[in-house]
């Protein structure tokens, strides 16, 4: 359930970038699933950042590797890990 800032990169060339928060469903060595609102297209670039303890972040580039449908009416958006910027 915890909120992090997300900036996706859209596979549509000419589509923006954007920032928004999504919630953070499940996390796993390989991967994080992502509560939000709407659909991202499938191979999208993301970058997770995640708050540090220490202050600053941890950016995390990911890939869109699923969307579906839940039961509230949101969006699961399955990412699995590329590499951590520092």
């Amino acid at each position: 359930g915890t909120t992090v800032t997300v900036t996706v990169t859209p596979v549509d060339t000419y589509a923006e970038r954007s920032t928004m928060n999504m919630r953070v469903s499940d996390f796993s060595d390989g991967g994080v699933g992502l509560l939000f609102g709407e659909s991202i297209s499938i191979g999208s670039e993301i970058t997770v950042h995640l708050p540090r303890r220490q202050g600053g972040r941890h950016n995390l580039r990911c890939t869109v590797c699923n969307c579906r449908s839940v039961a509230d009416g949101g969006v699961r958006v399955g990412v699995r890990f590329e590499e951590m910027e520092k």
